[in-house]
């Protein structure tokens, strides 16, 4: 019997228990458990194979390690992080990722206090001696400028909708408070499909104007308002509330960075940067990444951490499943452009 094969049938035994089963004579085989394990590390370069560097692949990789696994991360970039990236060489070391956590975020409050030394300030009071302007009409304005402009084309009633965010979040205010979804789970219900259409029509069936949701389309995560679901926006809405809403996040003192680089330096191995993968092949007893350089590396499983965008540009034998692969191909990514200026006069 192969070990696959007794994982397969035996459901939760593990590896580890399968090689001791084969090495006490099951199934006729005498070799002891040391013996296979050194026959299988001979030809295999790790017990898993994790794509990806970014928190994903990071937090697989550390809790694989800790049941024993040996594991090899691989990277397409020369860092890690993915999606996190603190800009540390730039004035101001702005972040050009994800930047803030809440309350119930465990995971990650898990793994801070596992690496220690990583601080956090309140998202609140970090912003509070940040302004913004705005530029409108080819002309720079502050907020306060702005609102007594003739660029303010916001009626009287939508201006006292106002809040910190000035105009861009006036749009907002017409989601109905409190959140139609009771519960974080709520959105998969049925008759919450009714709420599943086109944000900014469902903000003008609420009364916003034209002008409210041409900021509103700067702030939301998608290419355009019109392809966003309001019930995706609830649904982010209701998380924010169990979140503590702005007052419960925080940012990391040092930048976001200094996580996903404590958790690589937890790894036994170091993770293999600028590697980038062109394809996965499954086969009977083992799976193998084919990076872009012609190298393979063979493992026993594989973990794919990539966004959606990059998985779409991957070969995959065999081919996935046809609904599976409908979404990764046509699930859409919301596109963010970050510019940041070092101001070098007032």
């Amino acid at each position: 019997m192969k070990p696959k094969q007794a994982r397969a049938e035996t459901g939760n035994i593990t590896r580890r228990r399968t090689l001791q089963l084969l090495g006490a004579g099951a199934s006729g085989l005498a070799l002891a458990p040391t013996v296979l394990r050194a026959a299988r590390a001979a030809r295999l370069d790790a017990d898993v194979v994790v794509i990806g560097a970014g928190l994903s692949g990071l937090q697989a990789a550390v809790i694989l390690q800790d049941e024993g696994a040996d594991v090899l991360v691989v990277e397409g970039n020369d860092r890690v992080g993915g999606r996190v990236w603190s800009l540390d060489n730039v004035p101001g070391k702005p972040e050009a990722g994800g930047a803030e956590i809440g309350p119930g975020y465990a995971r990650m409050h898990a793994m801070i206090a596992r690496l220690g030394g990583i601080g956090l300030s309140r998202w609140l009071k970090y912003h509070a001696d940040r302004s913004f302007a705005l530029y409108e009409g080819d002309q720079l304005y502050s907020l306060a400028a702005w609102q007594d402009s003739s660029a303010n084309r916001f009626s009287p009633a939508e201006r006292k909708r106002f809040g910190p965010g000035g105009p861009f979040d006036v749009a907002m205010t017409y989601l109905p408070m409190p959140s139609p979804l009771p519960g974080l789970e709520s959105w998969l219900d049925p008759e919450a499909a009714a709420l599943d259409l086109p944000l900014d029509q469902y903000l003008r069936q609420r009364g916003a104007s034209e002008e409210a949701l041409r900021f509103a389309a700067t702030t939301v995560p998608a290419d355009s308002i019109g392809s966003m679901s309001a019930l995706f926006m609830l649904r982010s809405m209701r998380f924010m509330q169990e979140m503590g809403s702005l007052d419960g996040l925080q940012v990391f003192d040092q930048g976001t960075s200094r996580v996903p680089e404590g958790m690589a330096a937890l790894l036994k191995r170091e993770v293999r940067t600028r590697a980038a993968v062109a394809g996965l092949r499954t086969l009977d007893d083992h799976a193998e990444v084919l990076l872009a350089d012609g190298a393979v590396l063979r493992a026993e499983r594989i973990i794919c951490t990539v966004p959606l965008p990059a998985l779409r540009g991957l070969g995959i034998e065999p081919a996935l499943p046809p609904l599976q692969a409908e979404a990764v191909k046509s699930t859409p990514y919301g596109s963010a452009l970050s510019i940041f200026f070092a101001i070098r006069e007032p």
